[in-house]
């Protein structure tokens, strides 16, 4: 395979979204081509098949590479402080925003969550700040969602935490650290497919970062639709600092282009 990942075939298309349909229930046609052609085509290549079609034959009789086809497609990637230049910012943003400012119980929402470090940085963040706040970590993965639910990580998830933060919120264990139990029970896990909305409702701030780079552009669309209608007046959403958010009907409000904070102004 040349350096220029090439793109997916229609067939191999096509195989792709009926293997995930019946092995996992999940529709690929929420995600942008190039994004499963950068996740699949390697792997395929480096396991010595033709293409994606040879490669799904293979992952049929192996459960252990069902689970890496799973991993590849959601990326379950995050880490405690992911830009920390972000959560500075967001504080900021609180303040600014006249319908939060005086709010005195915040509802914030992680989506997706993947295994957790953003939802419980944000109720760490909270308890920093003395903020009353219920932190709701949502995903579709259920594994990634217990492992949120019980805060306990290796010590390698920690490199963006200094020795004072490690001390003061998380027990250690071993080689294992889990997040002191009155941190952790500002964190709600919700188990949800983002594709039919979010399960909630009167949410002050949404953090969704680093996810609409796998989106088609449809399926953005529809996210924001979900994202507005929970949404309070005023409130916020996070996205990644290498995405933008397609401003329409003058709904949103840029307060931090640098960190890619809108408010919402219905």
């Amino acid at each position: 395979m040349s350096e220029k990942l090439r793109t997916l075939t229609p067939e191999e298309v096509k195989r792709l979204a009926c293997w995930f349909e019946r092995e996992m229930g999940i529709d690929i046609a929420f995600y942008r081509q190039e994004f499963l052609a950068r996740r699949f085509l390697p792997r395929a290549a480096a396991m010595g098949f033709r293409d994606i079609c040879q490669y799904l034959d293979h992952a049929d009789g192996n459960e252990g590479e069902k689970r890496m086809a799973r991993k590849r497609l959601l990326v379950p990637t995050t880490e405690f402080f992911r830009n920390r230049d972000v959560f500075v910012a967001f504080l900021d943003c609180l303040k600014r925003s006249p319908a939060l400012a005086c709010r005195k119980e915040l509802v914030l929402a992680s989506a997706p969550c993947s295994t957790g470090e953003e939802a419980l940085s944000l109720a760490i963040l909270c308890e920093e700040m003395s903020l009353d706040a219920k932190v709701l970590a949502l995903d579709r993965s259920v594994p990634s969602l217990k492992q949120a639910a019980c805060g306990r990580y290796n010590k390698k998830a920690f490199s963006k935490l200094d020795k004072i933060e490690i001390k003061r919120y998380f027990k250690e264990e071993g080689s294992i650290r889990t997040l002191e139990d009155r941190v952790l029970k500002k964190v709600f896990p919700v188990c949800c497919d983002l594709r039919y909305g979010l399960p909630l409702k009167a949410v002050h701030a949404v953090f969704m970062r680093n996810f609409f780079i796998y989106l088609a552009d449809e399926a953005q669309n529809e996210v924001i639709s979900g994202v507005k209608k929970v949404l309070v007046d005023g409130g916020l959403l996070v996205l990644g600092k290498v995405e933008r958010l397609r401003m329409n009907a003058g709904d949103w409000t840029a307060l931090d282009l640098g960190s890619k904070i809108y408010m919402l102004k219905k």
